[in-house]
């Protein structure tokens, strides 16, 4: 027969807690928590570019912006960037992405594509990734740029198709 183990042992004397102890897992919980609190300058990261064959490519935005599954097929140039914008330091805070596209295709299929959508005069902000792009228009282009809602609800941002070029640039923001 095997003696009763939870019987036979001996409490073990608990040592008290020190009040300095206390006050010291206190105020490092306190200074991990202030160090995330405060203006944090926000810092922007490439986060994915798009690459590969043209064909690759073209799935790869038809899966991130399915808006162009009508014009997929005869986009003749694709380029994208995602950027995330958030909190720099410990990595606390919020994260916003961002998306800036850039496709091109004949002028019938862009204007046949772009019938459907909701012309958007005056915008108040227009977003360029953090840096730059060749293929992304710079500030006298966008101006000569016809503006368009996004079809895609969730998200905010703008469609600019400049028709003489044959180009359409997509910008997407959870901001």
């Amino acid at each position: 027969m095997k003696p009763d183990t939870q019987h036979s042992r001996r409490p073990v004397p608990r040592r008290p807690v020190s009040a300095s102890r206390v006050a010291g897992v206190c105020l490092a919980i306190i200074a991990l928590a202030i160090s995330g609190c405060g203006p944090q300058p926000e810092t922007t990261n490439l986060r994915y570019e798009l690459s590969g064959p043209l064909n690759d490519r073209v799935a790869k935005t038809l899966k991130l912006l399915p808006d162009i599954a009508s014009i997929a097929h005869e986009l003749t140039r694709v380029e994208m960037i995602e950027e995330s914008v958030g909190i720099a330091g410990i990595g606390l805070g919020p994260t916003d992405l961002a998306w800036f596209y850039r496709m091109e295709a004949p002028a019938e299929a862009i204007s046949t594509w772009s019938a459907g959508l909701t012309p958007s005069p005056g915008l108040s902000h227009v977003a360029s990734p953090s840096n730059a792009r060749d293929w992304w228009p710079d500030e006298a282009a966008i101006d000569g740029l016809d503006f368009f809602a996004l079809p895609t609800t969730g998200a905010d941002g703008w469609i600019g198709i400049s028709p003489d070029r044959n180009v359409i640039f997509v910008h997407r923001s959870t901001r």
